[in-house]
């Protein structure tokens, strides 16, 4: 496989500066590009896959397909477009114009993806138990009692765990470079928290988070020092022998 990269894309600065645009060559063996979409923004990029290869990242968002604009914000119109031009060029390669956001600026960014989704405190309580913050967890469980929200029924979706990792990300901003954060453990995460929001009881969740914090310290103890990064609270909840990495909507 081969992948080419525009020359404006350039590294994120530390400063905020405007969005970069570039032109991405994505081409591989397999015509699934390794990324999973949240409307036509990057949420996650699979290991070693293609969009990798290509230097693709989350919170990027795609703007054309070998020049084909598609409409704004809407993902179906990105599968539409690879869908055609696999039915008619029937190749593994594709040119994705891409519009890349500083990384100071993807805390603003993931908050209005919270603020747009259907129940803000549904995603911020997810957020709350990755973090072990089971105050702000039940904070956002009364705040969804008191809109009615019906917490036995509902369950997240994988828009929801996308737009999870990208708020994770977002408070992980050093991250760029350094091994990418697993969707797989970010989807346990708000499983945890789907758990203990439909009991409604605080010290259960406090249970998960402490059982979930006992295999994080016994997986970092196992983990050789090179490959420590970042907080363990997340990642780390992965139990052991799940690792897997998101993608493959592309």
């Amino acid at each position: 496989p081969r992948s080419t990269l525009s020359p404006l894309s350039g590294t994120p600065k530390s400063c905020a500066s405007p969005p970069k645009l570039f032109d991405a060559g994505v081409f591989g063996a397999s015509p699934l590009l390794g990324i999973k979409l949240l409307g036509c923004r990057i949420a996650c990029v699979a290991c070693d896959s293609a969009a990798e290869r290509a230097g693709l990242q989350p919170f990027d968002t795609v703007l054309a397909v070998d020049g084909v604009v598609l409409r704004s914000g809407n993902g179906d119109s990105f599968a539409e477009a690879l869908q055609h031009k696999k039915a008619w060029a029937g190749t593994h390669g594709v040119v994705l114009t891409i519009e890349r956001p500083d990384v100071s600026t993807w805390q603003e960014l993931a908050r209005r993806i919270v603020a747009d989704t259907p129940c803000p405190p549904w995603l911020r309580a997810a957020m709350a138990c990755l973090r072990g913050d089971t105050h702000a967890l039940m904070r956002e469980h009364m705040a969804m009692a008191h809109r009615g929200v019906d917490l036995q029924s509902r369950r997240f979706t994988d828009e929801d765990i996308c737009a999870m990792h990208l708020c994770r990300l977002a408070e992980r901003g050093d991250l760029i470079g350094q091994p990418p954060l697993e969707a797989l453990a970010v989807q346990i995460g708000m499983h945890m928290a789907e758990f203990a929001l439909q009991l409604g009881d605080a010290s259960t969740a406090t249970c998960l988070h402490d059982l979930s914090l006992t295999q994080a310290v016994h997986r970092i103890n196992c983990e050789p020092a090179s490959v420590r990064f970042g907080s363990p609270i997340c990642e780390d909840k992965v139990a052991d022998g799940e690792s897997t990495h998101g993608g493959g909507d592309g």
